[in-house]
């Protein structure tokens, strides 16, 4: 088996992947739906196994190339949520708690590390394949106890639910008949009891459709010195949503900064 803590570069790409991934960054015709994903599938087959690609100064370590997010991250790194990751790492040197809840592989809590030397980051992800990535990401960017990682989805309480699979857009709402499995759900504010931490810079929440479950109790419940200054809330299937996840923000004194794609930017006024 692929070892996830092997030095970044023991499974740099070949000769011929290096071409594919150049072609893919640098020609525009190559990097459009369906071609991005044959170049993907290429690049896989030329050698299976792991690849590492560094992109906007993190180390990733990619098991497949062969989904959304990660053929954006390895194809078109400046178009992958630019904006909502500029805006939740921040620009105050001094800010160093970010929360990535529904991390995946753990893009946004990646990129503020690496932009903050001094950052640390909580990731949540119950995801058995999206874990392994994201220790994998871990370990090769050297981040050690800068980065706690909870192996649980974030719900309204303490629950075992079925978590059901769909690679980036896996959730705890069934919209398919998608394969599941069973995860640990817990509180948002239990993990960051846990951590330790006194203060959140930045959160950002995507949950497909459960966000409301998140962000609600966590808003009840919480000291105000744990409500982060900025906070990025996926809102592409609000339609699941029990209660509008952007008004449950609102009410606890944030402000609607921005709306790009299937992201709300959010920044706390009080």
């Amino acid at each position: 088996a692929p070892s996830l803590s092997a030095p970044f570069g023991a499974y740099a790409p070949t000769a011929w992947q290096a071409v594919l991934l150049a072609l893919g960054r640098h020609v525009p015709l190559m990097n459009r739906g369906r071609m991005r994903w044959q170049l993907g599938g290429w690049v896989e087959r030329l050698r299976p196994g792991p690849v590492d690609i560094e992109s906007d100064g993190v180390r990733f370590r990619f098991f497949g190339l062969c989904d959304t997010d990660t053929l954006k991250i390895v194809f078109a790194p400046r178009r992958f949520d630019d904006e909502e990751i500029r805006f939740f790492a921040g620009t105050d040197p001094a800010e160093q708690v970010f929360v990535d809840v529904g991390a995946n592989m753990g893009t946004y809590g990646l990129i503020a590390a690496a932009r903050r030397p001094g950052a640390r980051v909580v990731f949540c992800e119950p995801g058995p394949d999206e874990l392994r990535q994201l220790r994998a990401n871990i370990a090769v960017n050297g981040l050690g106890d800068r980065a706690l990682v909870f192996d649980c989805a974030i719900g309204d309480r303490e629950a075992q639910m079925t978590f059901h699979l769909a690679g980036t857009k896996s959730s705890l709402i069934a919209e398919t008949d998608m394969p599941g499995i069973e995860v640990r759900v817990r509180p948002l504010l239990d993990i960051l009891d846990e951590a330790g931490f006194s203060h959140v810079d930045a959160m950002k929440v995507d949950v497909e459709g459960y966000e409301d479950r998140v962000l609600g109790p966590f808003f009840a419940d919480a000291p105000p010195a744990l409500l982060p200054r900025r906070i990025v809330v996926e809102h592409i299937l609000a339609e699941h949503w029990e209660r509008d996840a952007i008004q449950l923000c609102e009410e606890v004194g944030y402000r609607v900064v921005s709306r790009i794609g299937f992201n709300t930017l959010l920044e706390r006024t009080v």
